[in-house]
């Protein structure tokens, strides 16, 4: 009788054993799934967040500006990338990597650029019978940045003329004036490039639904 009685509390307490390893497993599990659709539900937004910022650029025809806002704002999300493989990182586009975009842009026509300049010189004005002051072009010197119908991207060997335009911009665009003549000079072919007009042909996506790369190709107007 007693060891039938020791029997049955051994066999309840292996019960009461598995049904709370049981509820624990179904705890962790819940706790779990939660945890993973939180994570999932941030990866979305986060996302969306990132894909709105560049969608803002997928038009039928935008000035060369907007191809270079694009670019700069590329750049530096993919040089935050890189910061994880290098001490000195780059905006260059990893195609491995899911937070890593590439924007990819073909032209029509060369782009240039360009040291221009002007000789002061005096012109008479017949309206007021005075002579003024008038800069004439005495000449231009231009040199090639892109060619046309090559597509060029941030994972290319013109990566940096491309970082030259997009993040040093107009500032490369400078002014020498002296008493009687102006040099105009820009070295990354800035003033060329931002009057152009383009399209967004094509948009890519990585696997979790991220924008990985956008193209763009100019267009005649």
């Amino acid at each position: 009788m007693e060891d039938a009685a020791l029997a049955l509390r051994i066999a309840s307490g292996v019960i009461i054993g598995i049904l709370l390893s049981s509820l624990l497993i179904f705890v962790f599990s819940r706790i779990r799934t939660v945890e993973n659709v939180k994570a999932d539900k941030l990866v979305m937004e986060d996302t969306n967040e990132f894909n709105m910022k560049y969608i803002a650029y997928d038009k039928q025809m935008m000035y060369g500006t907007d191809l270079i806002s694009a670019i700069g704002m590329a750049i530096n999300n993919n040089e935050i990338c890189n910061l994880q493989r290098s001490f000195n990182p780059d905006g260059r586009y990893v195609p491995d990597d899911a937070n890593s975009i590439d924007i990819v842009f073909k032209l029509l026509s060369p782009v240039y650029s360009r040291e221009i300049t002007y000789v002061k010189d005096f012109e008479f004005d017949s309206t007021t019978g005075e002579y003024k002051v008038v800069w004439n072009k005495s000449g231009e010197d231009t040199d090639l940045v892109f060619n046309s119908g090559t597509l060029y991207d941030l994972q290319g060997t013109d990566y940096d003329k491309i970082v030259k335009i997009a993040i040093e911009g107009n500032k490369t665009v400078t002014q020498k004036v002296t008493s009687n003549k102006v040099v105009e000079t820009d070295t990354s072919g800035f003033n060329d490039l931002k009057l152009r007009v383009f399209k967004c042909t094509k948009i890519d996506y990585n696997n979790v639904g991220r924008i990985c790369s956008m193209t763009f190709e100019e267009i005649n107007t």
